[in-house]
């Protein structure tokens, strides 16, 4: 079981779906700030409108959380039915090899921009993704 690359590639994507549930527990609630400072900060970023766009920072940084998740849980989907319907076949290589290639060039800004948690999330199903193509046939 362990030595099949199917069961990485599987592992990989059901991965992606726990990061994209744990991401969205994000859009729950609205940030608190921990300090006068964060108070006053995140107090601007939800009410104050941007100039010409009826849109507050808030909505925005709203709705690419919201985004990172839909796409998490896409990206998952497609994996996931892909290896229902289509492995093994002669493309399983190269699907599982543009997966590890995205989540390569993904961790990079992922690693400067962002914090432990998302990094942590997102290298594990980058991990599961390569151990998949080592052990899938060339």
């Amino acid at each position: 079981m362990f030595k099949h690359y199917k069961f990485w590639f599987k592992a990989g994507s059901w991965t992606l779906i726990l990061t994209a549930l744990l991401h969205s527990l994000s859009l729950l609630q609205k940030p608190v700030g921990e300090n006068e400072t964060e108070r006053q900060l995140f107090e601007l970023m939800m009410t104050y409108s941007l100039s010409g766009v009826n849109r507050t920072m808030y909505d925005l940084f709203f709705f690419f959380s919201l985004s990172m998740t839909m796409f998490t849980l896409f990206v998952a989907a497609l994996n996931l039915m892909f290896a229902k319907y289509y492995m093994p076949s002669e493309h399983a290589r190269k699907f599982i090899g543009a997966n590890v290639v995205f989540l390569t060039l993904f961790l990079i800004p992922l690693l400067l921009f962002t914090f432990i948690a998302p990094i942590a999330c997102y290298a594990l199903c980058w991990l599961f993704f390569v151990i998949a193509l080592v052990l899938s046939k060339k």
